[in-house]
């Protein structure tokens, strides 16, 4: 009796549930049907499609580094002797002060200019904070909130969707480290349900570069521990080509202006090829080579996003810059210097004065300070006297010798002939 009365009232409780199970299964298969009704004739309704021909949601999932950590620490408990999550503590806080990265926008690439950068960088920073979390390092966490609230906001997130900052920081000056991990990943989801819930298919995609930026930063971090202790059991952790494929898809169909830049498309181009190192079988290990080559593929990209090369070009034409003004400065000096040199002194002007007057030449310095006194009285000489004629006219020739040559050969033709003439005379009378 008793026996029955419990399988009656365990049929009460249960068949509510399963009736409306039922329902909103009979409704979805009327949805995909579009309203048909029953295929066949005795009202039975047709069976779901087989399990390859389903639709699948290809929307990139929340990826979190929480996840590849704690499958490491899972993979690598046994060999390093470790029993419980906080004698991880100290390997934690060794990676996040070798991994971790300025999150400042003016800090990052193009100096927080470009959205595509930001939204990347808001996804290493995130999983920044959870090495910093694991780590137990409340003054590092605190940075990495703060930074992710900086650069959330400049993606145009509100307080409403960083309300959680305040509760990460709350809980973990409690030292409530897993109470501050769901705040955490819960300020992760309002920031990347806000971008979602978008209008603007361009803040949309910025969703999908914030995962990508976390994955960067994960897969970064991961690599680096598993390589340090490689066994074939932790590499196998790597193993996600599902994962790969689905960003490879997601990251493809963003806006163009993001596809177009140069570091968005390397990320898209490189995906292949980390897809092809990590699609290894089941129980598989992903070769110690490749483990490193994924690194540096890793490492490499979140150079780029948090430092990147424009910060360097920008800086390269500043320093020859500086010494520039200096030498421009002496070149000036030698167009100043032409008028110090002294003029050439009147005396050298004084020296073609005619050979005639050897008496006036001390006399002019001193008598006149001018050059229209000696002028004054080589005007007067010729007056007075009967010899100074020809001393005017021999202060000009200088310019034409040969007239003065042709001069003294007619005067001495014609003294030779007033002498031959002379003495014909004489010769004559006697």
């Amino acid at each position: 009796m008793r026996t029955s009365l419990t399988t009656c009232l365990w049929i009460i409780v249960c068949l509510p549930p399963s009736v409306q199970s039922q329902d909103l299964v009979d409704q979805s298969v009327t949805q995909r049907q579009g309203a048909k009704g029953p295929s066949s004739a005795d009202g039975a309704v047709d069976r779901a499609a087989p399990r390859k021909e389903r639709q699948r949601d290809r929307s990139l999932p929340q990826i979190s580094v929480i996840d590849k950590l704690l499958a490491v620490e899972s993979a690598l408990n046994s060999s390093l002797k470790r029993n419980s999550e906080a004698e991880w503590a100290s390997d934690y806080q060794k990676l996040y002060g070798r991994f971790r990265k300025d999150g400042h926008p003016s800090s990052i690439r193009d100096e927080g200019k470009t959205q595509a950068y930001v939204a990347l960088a808001l996804g290493v920073k995130a999983s920044d904070a959870v090495l910093a979390l694991k780590a137990r390092d409340l003054e590092s966490l605190n940075v990495c909130a703060e930074q992710i609230d900086l650069l959330a906001r400049n993606l145009g997130a509100t307080d409403g969707e960083l309300s959680m900052a305040g509760t990460v920081r709350h809980y973990a000056n409690k030292k409530q480290w897993f109470s501050a991990f769901l705040a955490l990943g819960r300020m992760q989801r309002d920031v990347t349900n806000y971008l979602e819930s978008s209008l603007e298919k361009r803040k949309r995609d910025l969703a999908i570069l914030v995962a990508t930026g976390g994955w960067l930063q994960g897969g970064r971090v991961v690599t680096h521990v598993i390589d340090k202790h490689y066994t074939e059991w932790s590499s196998n952790v790597l193993r996600e080509p599902r994962l790969v494929s689905l960003l490879q898809e997601n990251l493809a169909g963003v806006d163009p202006a993001y596809l177009n830049d140069e570091l968005v498309g390397k990320i898209l181009k490189a995906l292949p090829e980390i897809r092809r190192l990590v699609d290894v079988g089941l129980n598989d290990p992903v070769k110690r080579e490749d483990v490193r080559k994924l690194h540096s593929i890793f490492d490499g990209f979140v150079e780029d996003i948090m430092t990147g090369p424009v910060k360097k070009v920008d800086e390269a034409p500043k320093a020859p810059v500086k010494p520039a003004a200096p030498q421009e400065a002496p070149k000036e000096l030698p167009k100043s210097t032409p008028p110090v040199v002294p003029p050439p002194p009147p005396s050298a002007q004084a020296t073609p004065l005619p050979k005639g007057a050897p008496e006036t030449v001390p006399s002019v310095p001193v008598a006149a300070p001018s050059e229209e006194a000696p002028a004054a009285k080589a005007a007067e000489e010729p007056s007075n006297q009967k010899p100074v004629p020809p001393v005017v006219q021999t202060s000009s020739p200088p310019e034409s010798p040969s007239a003065s040559s042709g001069t003294t050969k007619v005067v001495a033709l014609a003294l030779l002939g007033l002498g031959a003439g002379f003495f014909a005379f004489r010769k004559f009378r006697g």
